[in-house]
């Protein structure tokens, strides 16, 4: 006696709509060997946690295998550049 048993699935595919959720532009400032310096700027009226508009990511030379970071967070964009033109 044999039984034969067929099973029947029915997938149904869901369309997941594409939200785009662009929240910030990125900048590169400089290229280095080992990290890169880079600028967070907030989209038009919405800003980081904390209030910031613009978020810079930067490195100092700490020895040939590793560099230090550091991160400044600036209320405007105008104080994040002239920030960035005193590191030049």
């Amino acid at each position: 006696m044999t039984i034969n048993i067929m099973i029947v699935c029915t997938f149904e595919v869901w369309k997941v709509p594409q939200i785009n959720y662009k929240v910030m532009n990125i900048e590169i400032i400089k290229e280095g060997t080992l990290n890169d310096d880079t600028l967070y700027i907030a989209d038009e009226n919405k800003v980081f946690k904390g209030g910031y508009e613009a978020i810079l990511e930067y490195y100092t030379f700490a020895n040939t295998q590793s560099n230090n970071k550091h991160i400044k967070r600036f209320r405007t964009v105008r104080n994040a550049y002239r920030f960035i033109d005193r590191l030049k």
